[in-house]
C-alpha cells in the first residue's frame, strides 16, 4: 500500500485545468463486441485517500480527483453451457510527462449497488505504469462501474482497455448453436473467425441490403471523383 501524499495541484505548482470525463464514459461488452477502450487527459489532480471503498468514505470528486466508467456486460443466459468461466479484464495504463514514475492512478471496481468487487492500487514504477484487475462474470446482464483515482496526476493521459475473455469452451460446446441463438444486432456486420465462405457471402449480401441505395450512391460518387482525377492527370501529362 502506498503512503498518502499531502499535496494539491496548487502546492505542486500545477496550474493546468483538470481533465474532463473519460471518452467514452460507458460501454457494453457482448459475445460479438468483446473489447472497449476509453481515454482521458491530460489530467492534473491529487487524491491521496483511495484506501477504502466509497461506501466507507472514499473521496471521489468526478472530473477533478477521479474519473468514472460505466460498463455493462450482456451475455446469453446459457453462456456457461458453452464457456464455463468468462471474465472481464481491465487494464489501466498512462504516460508520464516527465518520463519517470511520477504520476500514479488507482483502479476501483464496484457492482451497481456500490459494493467494491475488485481494486488495484499498486506502487507504480517507470517500467510498469499500470493497474489491472480480472473480474469473473456470469450469464445475463451485469452492470458495474469503475473509479479511476488520481492518486498523483501531473499532466499524464490515461488509457483504459477492457476485454471480455470467454475462456476455454466446454468440451462438448456447439458454438454454432450459441451464435445462431444469439445473432449480432441487425446493423452489425460481425462475422465469426471460423465462418464458412457461404456464411461470409450471406453476411456480405445482408450488408449490401442494409446499406441499400446509400451504398450504391456512395460508389457512384467515388467513381465520379476518380474519373475526374484521371481527366486532370491526363490533361497535365499532355501539357
Amino acid at each position: 500500500m502506498k503512503t498518502a501524499i499531502a499535496a494539491s495541484c496548487l502546492a505542486l505548482g500545477l496550474f493546468a485545468p483538470c481533465a474532463l470525463a473519460a471518452t467514452p464514459s460507458n460501454g457494453v461488452l457482448t459475445i460479438h463486441e468483446t473489447e472497449l477502450t476509453f481515454t482521458n487527459g491530460p489530467i492534473v489532480g491529487v487524491n491521496p485517500t483511495p484506501f477504502v471503498s466509497d461506501q466507507t468514505g472514499l473521496i471521489c470528486n468526478y472530473d477533478l480527483t477521479c474519473d468514472r466508467f460505466d460498463l455493462t456486460i450482456d451475455l446469453p443466459d446459457n453462456i456457461t453451457d458453452f464457456f464455463p468461466s468468462p471474465v472481464v479484464k481491465i487494464l489501466l495504463s498512462w504516460d508520464s510527462p516527465y518520463g519517470a514514475a511520477v504520476d500514479d492512478y488507482d483502479l476501483y471496481v464496484y457492482d451497481e449497488g456500490g459494493n467494491q468487487i475488485a481494486f488495484s492500487a499498486d506502487l507504480n514504477t517507470a517500467a510498469s505504469p499500470m493497474e489491472a484487475v480480472t473480474i469473473p462474470v456470469g450469464a445475463g446482464q451485469t452492470a458495474i462501474y469503475m473509479d479511476i483515482m488520481y492518486f498523483l496526476a501531473t499532466g499524464s493521459s490515461i488509457t483504459g482497455q477492457i476485454r471480455l475473455d470467454l475462456g476455454p469452451a466446454s468440451e462438448d460446446a456447439d458454438l454454432d448453436t450459441l451464435y445462431a441463438e444469439n445473432p449480432p444486432p441487425a446493423d452489425s456486420f460481425f462475422i465469426p473467425e471460423d465462418a464458412s465462405s457461404e456464411e461470409v457471402q450471406t453476411s456480405s449480401r445482408s450488408a449490401h441490403s442494409t446499406a441499400g441505395g446509400s451504398l450504391n450512391l456512395l460508389m457512384l460518387v467515388f467513381a465520379g471523383l476518380l474519373g475526374t482525377r484521371r481527366l486532370h492527370s491526363a490533361g497535365r501529362s499532355q501539357a
